[in-house]
Parts: C-alpha cells; structure tokens; sequence
C-alpha cells in the first residue's frame, strides 16, 4: 500500500494528480509493455489524501464540486493544525507540494519540510517529496551561448537559474528542499520539478482564454504582443512524470518538466481562436488585464515570460506516454476536445419543422437567446456565406502577402462564387439545392455551431436536402463502434415538429399588423398562400423531412402551435419546447453560472425581504407616531374637558359654599371651641347639643 499526499486538490493541478494517482497502478511505468496484463494481475493501487482549506467551505460541503473519486480522503486544512498535519504527512509514501499559484503554498510546503526534516530519526518509513514548481523560477536566466539564444536551458544549468523578481521566494524554497534532501536520502528523498505551463483538462493559466473564445464570438483578446516564448506541458504528461519520479530511483535530484512545443504566446491564442472561436486574435494592454477573471499578477507573469526550456531527463531516464509531447499548438483540437468534455460543454443542436407564419421564427429568436447559441435559417445563411466568399474574394485582389494557404482557399471560394452566380442565372435567379446545402454545411460546421450549437429553423424543406445535407462526411475516419450513416457533428439531437391547421395560419397572418407585412413579402397574401400549399405538399406521404429523422431514431417531438397567438403565448411555446431540449450546456448556464444565478435570486430574495421588514418598520414607527400623536391630542382634550367640570362643579357649589360659610360654619366653631373648653366624655353628642340649642335661623327672602 503505497499513500499519496497532494496539497490543496481543490486547485486544478492538484485536484488533477489527485485523479491520476487515484485511478493508477503502483509500478506500471517501470513496467516494460510486455509485462503489462501482469501489473494489471497484481495490480496494487495507490491510496491518495488531499488538502482543502478551512475558508473554501463550498468545497467541504460539497465533495461533488471537488469530482475526486470517493476513496480520495479529504483533509480540512487550517492554521491551527500543525502538529496533526505533520503526523498525517509522516505516515505517507510520497508527498506532492504544487508551489505553482500562491505563496500560502510555498509557505505550506516550507513547514511540511522542515518538520519532516527535523524528525527525520522518527520516520516510519522512507518519505519521497516532491516540490512541484513553476517556470517563474528560471524567467531572468540568460541563453548558455548568447549567439544561440534558440537553444533551451536544461537541468544541468539549472544552478545558475534566475528568478523572476516576484519569485524569489520560490526560488529559495527550491534550493531548501534539495539542500534537506541530502541529509539523509534514505529516510528523505527530495525532488524538485520545474513544470511550463500547464495546460489540458479544463485548462488552468489558459482558460481565460479559452472562455473568451468560446463565449464572445468576436476577436480574442492577447496580452500585448505576444512575442515572449511559453514553455508548456499538458497536465496529464506533467503526472506521468511525477509517477515516473516516485516509482523510479532516479539520482537526479531536479528536473525541467515541460513538452517540445517552442510557441509564443501569440501562436497559442490563435490557435485557441481558430478553433474556438472565429480565429481573430487582437493585441490588448496588459493593464486591462488586471480587471479580467485573470487571478491577478501571478497568472499574469506566467503568460508574460519568454523562456525556452528542454527536458532532457524525462526525454532520456523517463518512460512517458506522451499526450501531448508536440505542444499545444500541435495538439490543439485534442486540448480543446479536453476542455469541452472536462466542463461538459456540449453544444446543443436542434431542428423546429413546420408550416409557414406557424411561429417558428419567434420562437427559434426566443430559445437561441435563452441558450446563447445561433439562431440558423436559409436567408441568414445565403447572405453569410456570400458576404464571406466576396470578403474572401476582395483579398486576392488588395494584397499578394498571403501565405500559400490563404492563396488557395482565396481562389476556391473565387471560383465557387462563380459557380453560385452561373447557377442563380439557370435557376431563375435562385440558388441552387446544391448550393443552399453547401452554405448550410458551411454554417453549421462553422466554430459557433460546432462549438456552442445551433437551432435551424425550417429546413430542410425535403427529405432528399436532409440526407445530403447531413451525409456522413468524407474525413470520417469510421472508428467509432457505433458508427451511423450520418453527419453526427451536424446532425441535430432534437428536431421539434409545430402544427397548426390551415384556417388558423390564414387567421394569423391576416391578423399581422401592415409594418410586418409589408416589411416581408413572404406575408403577402399570394406568397403565403403559395409556401402553405407547397409545405402540404411536401409532407403529405412518409417521404418528408420528419420521417427522414424519425427513420434514424431522432424522434421529432409534434407540437400543438394553435395555443400560440399572443407573445405570452408564444413564450410558454418556447418553454414547452425548452423541456424537450432540456437545461443549456455552455456558459450561458454552466454550474458556475447556475450557482451565480442562484446566488443573485437569493440576495434578490433577502433583498425584497429587508424590504419588506424596513417597510414593517416604517409603518410600524408611522403607526406609534400617529398613536402618540392621537394620545396627545386625546390627553389635551380630557384635560380641557376636566378642567371644564371642575369649573361648572365649583360654579354650582358655590352657592352652597356661601351659604354654609354664612350660616353654618360661625355656629359650628362656635361649638367646636365650647366643646374643647368643657371636654365632655361624648363630645359628639356635645355637639350635637350645642347645634341644636344655637341653631342660626336661615334668612328669609
């Protein structure tokens, strides 16, 4: 049992050798291929950990965003747990450091050394580390002969490299792991590998570039000239060295891992262009590249440097099967093939059939913007393709710079636009069948088709235009076990058949307000009636274009269009639609997008929540202001009020007032004081005497 540590597995290079050294045998490249159905026999597989730290909690709570097999073990990793993370790294085989993307890596790595350096006596058993490194550390580092500045630095120079001034650090970490290495080989062994760019899989320093392309449809942007050289290697050739390093004993200690591709950085974005996007490639500041996806000045600096480098120890000591051993540039529709796969970018390809005015246009406009891909029909593509051939024509004639390449093909569109035009003048005017299906192939082999996809809309019109349109093509190479007897890069996955009676159809069209039909004479009345007869005509027996599908086992998905007359209409159409085809598969809705998109509706979500709590609270503070205004003004009027009851109850006691002061009160003194003096023993009845002996006669009036 052999176990492997790979540091941070959630970054690409990581999270890749994590995948390799997961799904491999332990030996198989020291294996000669005669003895390869015995490794498989015996086969021993090794046992793989990865760190992932503590403030990527997305990736901890979501192992499937990681796509590690299961048996990978995942390690949380934070600042607090050192001494459990040395434990951890001394009961592994081989440990992996990639100080390629951050100095927290060099800094990781740095620890992880040391610590296992200063126990060596301790260790179990035999430890091989591998310091995984960038070209950044040989940036500055002068040709051996400046008179031959085209030959490539090698690992025998590689005491006199020099580092690009932002990697120094790294740098000295290469030197620290070689130095602690020598201590005691048999307990330590250490090894450094300087790696090019990586690129394949999913792409790494590339993929901005790779996502521009396949997005934007116009010119791919490159960081200013682009004369510097990249030294490069495909991600998987990268791990076949490291398996080749751990399963071999090699005595050379560092090693320059890079392929034999000598592009510059201009060559390899035109290359990404022309095969994902249109081809062109436009020169851009390197400023405004700070304020890209591009993660900062690190990823800057590796598509900055101008470097050639050779490999001579995985050429000559390394048993490699090579992915990519010619570059990327050489390799470029497998890289991008790659790509495609490793972030499931699967174009989407459809077909909507129907009679004429049945909505097809609105809604095939409606679907291509909802899953960003083209939007495919006969006018559009006639006047593409003869607006590209006289483009093509136009350069013959302004310049003879051309290479060979652009010659020729300038001069077959020439003559194919001769051929159009000399069979517009047999055909009435119109282009031929045969010329119609050429410019269709055209189109949907074209980069945005191939690449992001495309829905055609109402062609082809018979069953004989689809199966040459859709022939199988001639560079077919026939390999696959499953081959069919058709063009599967063109041939649409889901072909959607609208309905609608001929009564309806006039109903709409007749009810299309003048600026559309006058816009369009496919909207008068003569012409419409003539495409709707032809349309019943070609689809009446089962010689039609939706058998043609239907024969092949792409089943056309029939659907009632008559429910469709308003706009709102026509979208709950696309809609139903859209759950045939199913959810977009490009960047328009990619897991990452999804998950922006879900974290906008959610922020819309606490938004309109905070919203309404901020309105409870306006209203609820609007209320007390209004009930203690209310309360105010109640209290204001109770004390009006009282203060006016008192006055009429002092008013209407004063009479009473007067008169017991008048007739009363003198004589009740008077008793009171006669009763003080004589202190009785009931004073009350003493009182009571006295009242009635000296009872004041009232006054009469």
């Amino acid at each position: 049992m052999v176990k492997v540590f790979v540091n941070d597995v959630d970054d690409y290079p990581g999270n890749v050798i994590a995948k390799v050294f997961a799904s491999s045998n332990v030996g198989a490249t020291a294996q000669p291929e005669d003895d390869e159905d015995e490794v498989q026999e015996n086969a021993e597989q090794y046992i793989v950990s990865g760190t992932v730290w503590e403030d990527r909690p997305d990736l901890l709570d979501d192992r499937d965003t990681l796509d590690l097999p299961e048996d990978v073990n995942i390690i949380k990793r934070s600042e607090k747990d050192d001494e459990s993370m040395v434990r951890m790294w001394m009961q592994n085989d081989i440990i992996i450091f990639n100080i390629m993307d951050s100095l927290r890596q060099q800094e990781d790595a740095e620890e992880a050394i040391i610590a296992l350096h200063n126990r060596i006596k301790e260790l179990p058993k035999k430890i091989t580390f591998i310091c995984l490194s960038s070209c950044l550390s040989w940036a500055k580092t002068k040709p051996a002969d400046p008179e031959e500045p085209e030959v490539g630095l090698s690992e025998d120079e590689y005491r006199r490299r020099k580092s690009h001034p932002g990697y120094k650090t790294q740098a000295v970490l290469e030197k620290l792991v070689l130095k602690l290495g020598r201590t005691d080989s048999d307990r330590l062994s250490t090894y450094v590998i300087t790696a090019g760019l990586i690129y394949g899989k999913g792409e790494g320093v590339f993929h901005h570039f790779f996502k521009e392309a396949w997005m934007s449809g116009a010119a791919v942007n490159m960081i200013g000239k682009g004369e510097g050289v990249l030294p490069t290697i495909h991600i998987t050739d990268l791990c076949s060295v490291l398996r080749n390093v751990v399963e071999s004993s090699l005595k050379v200690r560092f090693i320059v891992a890079v392929d034999d591709g000598v592009s510059t950085h201009e060559e390899i974005i035109k290359a990404i262009s022309q095969t994902l996007g249109n081809g062109k490639v436009v020169a851009t500041d390197t400023s405004k590249f700070i304020l890209t996806e591009l993660t900062g000045q690190p990823c800057l600096d590796q598509l900055l440097v101008n470097l050639r480098l050779e490999g001579g120890c995985i050429k000559e000591l390394m048993n490699i099967e090579w992915v990519s051993d010619a570059g990327i540039v050489e390799n470029i529709k497998k890289v991008v093939e790659e790509y495609r796969r490793a972030r499931n970018l699967v174009p989407i390809r459809a077909c909507i059939l129907g009679p004429p005015g049945v909505g097809k246009s609105k809604v095939a406009a409606r679907l291509c913007k909802e899953y960003k891909i083209e939007h495919v029909n006969t006018s559009g593509v006639i006047e593409e393709n003869l607006e590209q051939l006289r483009q093509s024509m136009a350069r013959t004639t302004q310049e003879d710079e051309e290479d060979d390449a652009e010659e020729e093909k300038a001069q077959e569109d020439r003559a194919l636009m001769e051929a159009v035009e000399a069979g517009k003048a047999e055909n009435g005017g119109r282009l031929t069948d045969e010329h119609v299906i050429d410019f269709y192939k055209r189109t949907l082999t074209s980069p945005p088709c191939r690449n992001q996809g495309f829905i055609m809309e109402g062609y082809c019109k018979t069953m004989e235009q689809a199966k040459t349109l859709y022939a199988p093509d001639e560079d077919d190479d026939g390999e696959e076990e499953d081959a069919v007897d058709y063009n599967k890069a063109i041939m649409p996955e889901v072909v959607i058949v609208l309905e609608a009676t001929d009564n309806f159809l006039k109903t709409r069209i007749m009810n299309l307000p003048e600026s559309v039909v006058a816009a369009s004479s496919h909207y008068s009345e003569e012409r419409f009636i003539q495409k709707l007869d032809e349309y019943r005509r070609l689809n009446t027996d089962d010689v039609t274009v939706a058998n043609y599908f239907d024969e092949l086992e792409i089943h056309p998905n029939t659907i009632d269009a008559e429910c469709a007359t308003t706009l709102e209409e026509i979208d709950m159409l696309a809609d139903m639609i859209k759950k045939k085809i199913g959810e977009p598969r490009n960047y328009g809705r990619s897991a990452i997008d999804r998950q922006a998109i879900a974290r906008a509706k959610q922020i819309q979500e606490e938004e309109r929540l905070a919203t309404e709590q901020q309105e409870r609270k306006l209203q609820a503070e609007a209320d007390a202001k209004e009930l203690k205004a209310a309360q105010a003004k109640w209290a204001s009027r109770y004390a009006e009020v009282k203060l006016q009851e008192e006055e009429l109850l002092a008013e209407r006691a004063a009479p009473m007032r007067d008169f017991l002061m008048k007739h009363i009160m003198p004589t009740l003194t008077a008793g009171m004081s006669e009763c003080m003096k004589v202190r009785p023993e009931d004073p009350i009845d003493f009182l009571a005497e006295y009242l009635f002996k000296n009872n004041p006669e009232p006054e009469r009036h």
